[in-house]
């Protein structure tokens, strides 16, 4: 197939396509006005036309149609198919005033420009490397030659020259450029393409290695929807909130759900290496331990430890923590419970000696238990406690407290028990625990 641009006067400017082989004129393609480039795309298919009319049109060969009109603000020059026939580049300019005087990628399947490269002077040729990855253009100036990045128009390489450009085209590698110029010499030029491309993986991978966490399960619902939870950068780990829906869901019950959860969190990062039906038991473990908790605040002191058995039980390898010994310490204590109390008590200060509460916790039980000298010990280490923890809002109440268990240990000095019945109920209605 042969195609011949012609211009018969400003009113009757065609394109024709010819039959090689026979000579025949298959179409005729009308400007309306001259047209300076014709292109086809790598498979032949298409056709593209650039001309004075300031528009680029794509043709079907086959039928003759046109399949979309991309409109420039000046006269074009050069148009070059990308080698995946995708993309068309296009060069334009005012010949008098320079006005317009841009290098265009257009997306074909839109008809819309992906990046506008401007010149000052009019881009008389563009032209992509056979690798697709950079764009090459000239201008009507001496000495200017560019190649650009295609997924961007980042300038990679500026070749300058000194002599009158006639003639440029990428070798098939892309690695080189070959010009030819008004001196008589052809010229093999280096397209630099040990330059780092700036690809969607390579900004992919430096956006996470900035970033300090991934998208939150709330973030990825307001950008995706119902799209299942993804994780963005794999360098980093999976949204913590994601992990508590499987413990919410295994703590309501759901416990087939919570599994699955924890499973699409293996997949999501490997690293966690959990185990789902280990993790769920756990969860749903602890709601047992949560509901002994409100248990033991209203008395239910016998309910609350049936219950922390069966959450042992759920899960064997579950450890109850100091805080869970110590609710049932201090409540067992204020609802007379003294054989479940006083080992809840030691239970608590053995995990976490160094927390206060706990040794108020066990200063109750003894009192009760006639231990005025082991209350008045324990008392004063969480006096001594409270005087590290005076920081702040909390400083008053700390203050009032600390006044409230001296007048307690100077009672229990001179043999007296502080705790009357009135005393136990305002402690039982106000707590911290």
């Amino acid at each position: 197939m042969l195609v011949v641009g012609r211009l018969v006067g400003r009113a009757d400017s065609n394109l024709g396509v010819w039959n090689a082989q026979t000579g025949a004129e298959i179409f005729q393609f009308n400007h309306k006005e001259g047209v300076n480039d014709i292109a086809f795309s790598p498979d032949s298919q298409l056709m593209a036309s650039a001309g004075n009319d300031k528009v680029v049109r794509v043709w079907d060969v086959n039928t003759g149609q046109i399949v979309t009109e991309l409109p420039h603000t000046a006269e074009v020059w050069s148009v070059d198919f990308s080698p995946d026939h995708k993309l068309l580049a296009t060069g334009s300019g005012d010949v008098e005033t320079n006005r317009g005087s841009m290098a265009r990628i257009w997306d074909l399947n839109t008809g819309t420009p992906l990046l506008q490269i401007p010149h000052a002077n009019r881009v008389m040729h563009v032209e992509f490397s056979p690798d697709g990855w950079l764009l090459m253009t000239s201008t009507e100036v001496r000495g200017d030659l560019r190649l650009f990045w295609t997924n961007t128009g980042v300038l990679s390489t500026r070749i300058i020259y000194a002599t009158g450009l006639m003639y440029a085209h990428f070798t098939p590698n892309s690695e080189h450029i070959i010009t030819g110029n008004d001196d008589g010499i052809i010229r093999m030029w280096r397209t630099r393409k040990s330059i780092p491309r700036v690809t969607t993986d390579l900004l992919i991978e430096e956006t996470c290695r900035r970033l300090s966490r991934n998208l939150t399960v709330k973030e990825w619902r307001e950008f995706f929807g119902d799209e299942p939870y993804g994780r963005t950068c794999d360098n980093l780990p999976i949204d913590s909130a994601f992990l508590t829906a499987a413990r919410e869901l295994a703590g309501e019950g759901s416990l087939t759900a919570a599994i699955e959860q924890f499973q699409r969190a293996n997949e999501l990062d490997p690293s966690l290496a959990l185990d789902p039906q280990a993790e769920a038991n756990r969860a749903y473990a602890k709601s047992f331990v949560r509901k002994g908790h409100n248990l033991a605040r209203q008395g239910n002191i016998t309910e609350t430890v049936r219950l922390y058995d069966q959450a042992q039980t759920i899960s064997p390898g579950l450890q109850l923590t100091a805080s869970d010994w110590d609710v049932l310490c201090w409540f067992g204590n204020l609802w007379a419970y003294p054989d479940v109390a006083r080992p809840a008590c030691d239970k608590a200060i053995e995990l976490d000696p160094e927390r206060g509460y706990h040794y108020e916790s066990r200063s109750i039980a003894r009192i009760l238990s006639g231990d005025y000298q082991g209350a008045i010990e324990d008392m004063e280490v969480y006096i001594d406690w409270l005087d590290q923890m005076i920081t702040g809002y909390w400083d008053e109440e700390a203050i009032e407290e600390q006044e409230r268990y001296q007048g307690w240990i100077d009672q229990l000095q001179l043999g007296q028990n502080p705790l009357d019945e009135e005393t136990l109920e305002f402690m039982r209605q106000w707590s911290r625990r």
